[in-house]
């Protein structure tokens, strides 16, 4: 089983990135499915069986026989974990062929960075306390030279009161500044943005499962294998100390009217941090899927209300969707 690093686990704003290499992770966000018979066949209405031409990387070659792909409807299609085990294997085996691209490494892991936009409270009362005590300076300069003159050294009460301001004002100030919940205020108004920032080809999922911290137990070699891409997503949160926000993303088929691709919804929690404004630094990993050409669009979720859409240009699949045993 792969262990992630320590720093990763600690500032992994995902709160569950085993959903991500979930192979069966789809949350049926989506429409009709066709379900995946194995064979490779689609029912059309007439009631004739079509063989589609062979999935990506099958290239066929005369009287050599080769698992096809399954129909542009169903699980399988988006999502190739979801093909049969016999598929995955034949596919993986073909994709270690000659002159296969290389497959990458993932040189950071995901992060967020806090603005406490709401330390109004404390700058007031430090203010307080420095301008009493320099009142308490003044008036103590000002007694030390009239008690010179007048032989008179007691202290008047201007001194103390302004001390006292400055005490309590200070005490007050610093217990706002560092211990939580004292001098705490209303969050802001919510506010949200969503940005695709860098895409990143050819990840395994074993790749990002071991920096993220995603467990892999259950997983097996051959889905570890499947290669896909990681989007680097920034999610900028403002007043969701108290919230608990989602990210939802799916692909979907320019070459298909922009369809779902059924099988590839996700769901995943985002981990806030105690902070009214902050901005999060998210990989999301997502294995290839059987179409030519894809999207993937990107939704941050407040409960049932979506706050903020983001989506990437259309992107190219890969005939090498599996990294062979000796890359991995």
């Amino acid at each position: 089983m792969l262990a992630a690093p320590a720093a990763a686990q600690d500032s992994n704003p995902i709160a569950n990135p085993d959903a991500v290499v979930d192979p069966t992770r789809s949350d049926d966000t989506g429409t009709e499915t066709v379900p995946d018979s194995g064979d490779g066949t689609e029912t059309v209405p007439d009631g004739t069986e079509t063989v589609p031409d062979s999935g990506p990387g099958t290239e066929t070659d005369p009287g050599t026989e080769t698992e096809p792909k399954p129909p542009p409807r169903s699980a399988a299609w988006g999502n190739a974990a979801l093909q049969p085990p016999d598929t995955k294997k034949e596919e993986a085996k073909i994709a270690c062929a000659a002159n296969r691209p290389p497959i990458s490494k993932m040189l950071a892991i995901g992060g967020s960075v806090q603005r406490d936009e709401g330390g109004w409270f404390t700058w007031v009362a430090l203010t307080i306390a420095a301008g009493a005590a320099l009142i308490a300076i003044g008036a103590y300069a000002l007694n030390h030279r009239r008690a010179a003159r007048d032989a008179r050294t007691s202290v008047g009460p201007l001194e103390i009161s302004a001390t006292l301001v400055a005490i309590v004002s200070g005490l007050v100030g610093l217990a706002a500044q560092f211990i939580p919940g004292v001098g705490a205020q209303e969050s802001p108004p919510a506010e949200a943005h969503l940005a695709v920032r860098e895409v990143l080809a050819r990840i395994t999922r074993a790749e990002y499962a071991e920096k993220t911290g995603a467990g892999l137990a259950d997983i097996p070699q051959i889905d570890r294998r499947e290669v896909g891409q990681v989007f680097w997503l920034e999610v900028g949160l403002k007043g969701y100390r108290d919230k608990q926000p989602e990210l939802q993303y799916a692909l979907y088929d320019p070459d298909l009217g922009g369809s779902l691709l059924v099988g590839t919804g996700t769901t995943v929690k985002l981990n806030v941090e105690d902070s009214d404004s902050q901005t999060l630094v998210v990989p999301i990993w997502v294995g290839y899927p059987g179409s030519k050409h894809f999207q993937a669009r990107f939704r941050l979720i407040d409960g049932d209300a979506v706050r903020q859409i983001a989506a990437t240009e259309t992107l190219s699949t890969t005939d090498h969707r599996y990294a062979c045993q000796a890359d991995t």
